[in-house]
């Protein structure tokens, strides 16, 4: 029995564990990922502008398929729409989306007092 196990450690000490070197700079998804966040915000800035739900719907697609293709080119990415929707679509959408409503509620501050909106519309 003690032989099983003095065989066993021999074979564990004869195995190397590999690691993987870390990559300098950033990897592709990582770039991917801090685009779309980017050009999330400056789109949902952008369709506050235009103040059409059915164009800023359009435009957030457009850009979201050009972006993939741009980044696609640049990064030398041959992927799937799978891996550009996990690597900063789903993203875009939603920061697209929140930016959206954020500069649509900054531009009409009387909507976030309630009491003086509502005054305002009883008294007036």
């Amino acid at each position: 029995m003690k032989e099983k196990e003095h065989e066993h450690h021999k074979e564990h000490k004869h195995e190397e564990v590999k690691t993987e070197e870390p990559k300098k700079g950033f990897k592709k998804d990582n770039i991917s990922m801090t685009i779309f966040i980017i050009v999330g915000i400056i789109i949902g800035y952008i369709s506050f502008l235009l103040n059409n739900n059915y164009y800023s719907l359009i435009l957030m697609i457009i850009v979201l398929f050009v972006s993939q293709k741009i980044l696609g080119k640049m990064l030398k990415v041959k992927e799937g729409i799978k891996w550009w929707m996990k690597n900063g679509g789903i993203v875009y959408i939603f920061l697209w989306f929140i930016s959206w409503i954020v500069f649509f509620n900054l531009e009409k501050p009387e909507l976030t007092k309630p009491n003086r909106w509502l005054n305002d519309r009883i008294v007036g």
